[in-house]
């Protein structure tokens, strides 16, 4: 959708399984399967042809089954506001054989979903909260090169995450994505057809200062997708498969990701 203004609805599905393994000496085997569903509301608003704004309202819903804990989460989770500005932009110019863009992008997550529901007197999992209660910031970068039909995509992403009021710091995080894709022009409207790979790391949670088990870790997926296009209307499908998950776990606890799906619908309001 070039440049334009839009807004638009995405919805993201990611599942863990957690497992602690207790020899079933003392203590029966623990086991816990989540499910994650999110639902955000997206903006992008184009201040001029290299300044744009981009915001985000998610919503979430969580289930938790568990041999210790069975329960659902649900309600609105922590909005962005990020700046992007774009220092090369060639990508609406299609009398040129290559084109490119570099767009660089900070921005800020307020905190407020709630940070601190509990269960049966219990403080629920910081993991598991709709919002962290903290004020944290992002980073990004992102480089678009095409030839003709062909192009590639390599964004990244850091966020730097805060203490909230309670001592608890979810670990600084980084995602790095690199997507190939083929843009086909049809007569009622044109595709993308896209794979690539995504890498995610996260720093271990920290309770005022001292560092958590079982948190943090890093994630490597491929990813493949399809992007339609027609007129004001878009629409994103994507799929990401887990390759290689290495999180920061003790002895006798394994967790492992599931398949994850994400599908958008966006509209353009031009500009």
């Amino acid at each position: 959708m070039g440049n334009s203004h839009f807004v638009g609805l995405n919805y993201q599905r990611a599942s863990f399984r957690a497992f602690i393994d207790n020899d079933g000496f003392y203590f029966e085997d623990e086991y816990s399967n989540d499910v994650f569903h999110r639902w955000e509301v997206v903006g992008r608003f184009r201040l001029s042809d290299r300044w744009q704004v981009r915001v985000g309202l998610p919503v979430v819903y969580q289930t938790m089954e568990g041999s210790q804990q069975n329960l659902t989460v649900s309600g609105l989770a922590d909005p962005t506001v990020t700046v992007h500005v774009m220092p090369i932009n060639t990508g609406n110019d299609f009398t040129r054989d290559v084109m490119h863009v570099l767009m660089l992008g900070t921005g800020v997550k307020a905190p407020l979903g709630q940070f601190n529901l509990q269960d049966q007197g219990a403080r629920v999992n910081p993991n598991f909260q709709p919002g962290t209660g903290s004020w944290d910031f992002l980073f990004n970068a992102s480089y678009t090169l095409r030839w003709a039909n062909v192009g590639l995509n390599v964004d990244g992403t850091a966020k730097y995450n805060r203490m909230n009021p309670d001592g608890y710091q979810i670990g600084h995080q980084m995602n790095t994505m690199s997507t190939l894709f083929y843009f086909v022009e049809l007569p009622w409207g044109s595709f993308l057809p896209q794979a690539g790979i995504q890498w995610e790391a996260g720093q271990p949670h920290r309770q005022e200062g001292v560092v958590m088990g079982n948190t943090g870790g890093t994630n490597l997926l491929g990813t493949a997708g399809v992007q339609f296009f027609r007129k004001k209307m878009g629409v994103n499908v994507q799929a990401q498969l887990p390759f290689s998950q290495r999180f920061n776990t003790d002895a006798n606890v394994s967790i492992e990701g599931g398949t994850r799906v994400s599908v958008g619908l966006l509209y353009s309001l031009g500009g």
